[in-house]
């Protein structure tokens, strides 16, 4: 079992493959993973994708150089 703690399959370098990918994780052997949010449109698509994909979890964050898309300082 391999528990992978951070990720960052939202990004957009996954958009032509994301499902193959995540799907591919089980033949490796990954059986959960937490994907990690940076921002607020990270976060956004983090939950959609926690929705999505039973194995994912996700870890809420905003590093401050995003602080001002979601209104912060």
């Amino acid at each position: 079992m391999i528990f992978d703690t951070h990720s960052h399959y939202n990004d957009k370098q996954f958009d032509a493959d994301r499902a193959v990918v995540l799907e591919s994780l089980k033949d490796a052997g990954v059986t959960q993973v937490v994907n990690v949010s940076a921002s607020w449109k990270d976060l956004m698509d983090t939950l959609e994708l926690i929705s999505k994909v039973p194995f994912m979890y996700g870890a809420a964050g905003i590093i401050l150089i995003f602080r001002e898309e979601c209104g912060m300082f």
